[in-house]
């Protein structure tokens, strides 16, 4: 989560992991999948900072994906796409 329209800022990114516990890094993207902010999170929740606020606050498309390091290389998961819409 976040997923769909939305009609407000997401507060939280959401996502699950059934391994071991591992750094993850959210990667966020614009519509055009150009990245535009990267953090890293502990577990499988990234709170919406200050720093992502002002990224999110001007609404439209996003994806997003969370990557983590594994042994046989870093593991991604599925894109994922929200709109945030007045």
């Amino acid at each position: 989560m976040p997923r769909g329209v939305l009609h407000a800022m997401p507060t939280a990114f959401h996502w699950l992991w059934e391994g071991e516990a591992v750094e993850f890094t959210l990667v966020l993207l614009d519509e055009q999948h150009r990245e535009v902010k990267k953090l890293r999170a502990e577990g499988c929740e990234l709170l919406v900072d200050d720093a992502m606020e002002q990224v999110l606050g001007a609404g439209g498309a996003f994806h997003w994906y969370v990557e983590a390091p594994q042994p046989e290389g870093v593991v991604r998961s599925p894109l994922a796409a929200f709109v945030i819409s007045p």
